[in-house]
């Protein structure tokens, strides 16, 4: 999957699970605007990945208007939000580590997994 110049929002991107989204929407060559509370860690994220392409964006999703800021701000910069957030799977929660596995294996096509208890 290619997204060369795409324009994607991850929310949660400083750490784990939605770090692991952003760094795959950069090597699949989208410009991608990192939200998360965590101001180091978006900031450690776009120092590691020169040259633009990542936005870094500190806030929390719990405040509305943070996140309309946030929208606004990548809007401004980039243009519309052209990449929602793929969800490759809905699964059982006892089913999580295997599902983990797939993903930190960056297994292809396998972007994001919600688990339901």
């Amino acid at each position: 999957m290619r997204l060369d110049n795409k324009v994607a929002v991850v929310t949660g991107g400083a750490c784990g699970i939605g770090k692991g989204i952003a760094e795959r929407f950069l090597e699949a060559g989208a410009q991608v605007a990192v939200f998360d509370i965590d101001g180091p860690g978006v900031r450690e994220l776009a120092s590691a990945h020169p040259g633009g392409r990542v936005l870094p964006l500190c806030g929390d999703v719990a405040s509305e208007h943070q996140v309309q800021a946030a929208v606004e701000e990548v809007v401004r910069q980039w243009g519309a939000i052209e990449v929602e957030t793929l969800i490759t799977a809905v699964a059982p929660l006892p089913e999580g580590p295997a599902w983990f596995d797939r993903l930190y294996r960056r297994e292809p096509n396998l972007m994001k997994v919600i688990l339901q208890p």
